[in-house]
């Protein structure tokens, strides 16, 4: 019972789930990384078949595209029936979750917010009692001001920090054209008043705290199986 990856039980979960709610996968977004990767593959091998489906990034786009998925421009579309995607850290009471740590939030969180249905797939490590608890806050910043905007998280003693490349010389830039900065918040005792405060400053494009946009959370257990958290109500608690 100890061998399971629990990724794994947790994507085989969300097919699960979507299958139980009979969701019309006509158009899916898709999110970020290995974990939204590895959901693909396995809904291929079960056999769904290939729709169109809306990606948060290049990387993701590229990887429908393999998959025989057809890619949706994000330019085109106004929603998406369902999207699928990870998290970095969970609050499972709330279903508050931060993301970003991949640098496609602001795709990311567009996609979410204009989803009919939203299921994230997450580890048992990935719960916190308290976001900011083990990482850091995501956010793009306006790269022309990106100075400017770090002085004002520094005014609101935040301790920002430009995220930079293992690539090449400089900071990370997003897909989008956006520079990344991490918050090193520590715990946030109020998620909705730090996204408020966040959004007043000025060059602040988009943040990598994702409140009331979680539907269901499938969370992979390290036992093997894999547990459903929600449904949630979307937009708040």
């Amino acid at each position: 019972m100890g061998d399971c990856d629990p990724m794994a039980e947790a994507s085989r979960g969300a097919l699960e789930l979507l299958r139980m709610l009979d969701v019309e996968l006509g158009v899916l977004g898709v999110g970020s990384g290995r974990t939204v990767l590895r959901f693909l593959h396995m809904a291929v091998d079960a056999g769904v078949e290939p729709g169109v489906a809306v990606p948060s990034s290049f990387e993701t786009g590229a990887a429908v595209y393999g998959l025989g998925w057809t890619v949706g421009d994000p330019r085109v579309y106004r929603g998406v029936d369902a999207y699928v995607d990870g998290a970095d850290e969970v609050e499972p009471g709330s279903g508050y979750m931060v993301k970003g740590g991949g640098g496609a939030l602001l795709g990311e969180k567009i996609l979410a917010s204009r989803s009919r249905l939203n299921i994230f797939i997450v580890g048992e490590d990935k719960l916190v009692g308290r976001l900011g608890e083990r990482m850091p806050i995501p956010v793009e910043v306006e790269p022309g001001f990106a100075a400017m905007a770090l002085a004002g998280l520094e005014e609101l003693g935040l301790k920002p920090r430009l995220r930079t490349s293992q690539g090449k010389r400089g900071p990370v830039v997003s897909d989008w054209g956006g520079v990344l900065v991490d918050l090193h918040t520590g715990p946030i005792e109020d998620p909705r008043d730090l996204e408020s405060t966040l959004r007043m400053v000025p060059g602040v494009r988009e943040t990598g705290l994702f409140l009331g946009l979680a539907d269901y959370i499938v969370v992979g257990l390290s036992g093997c199986g894999y547990k459903v958290l929600g449904p949630y109500r979307r937009g708040g608690v």
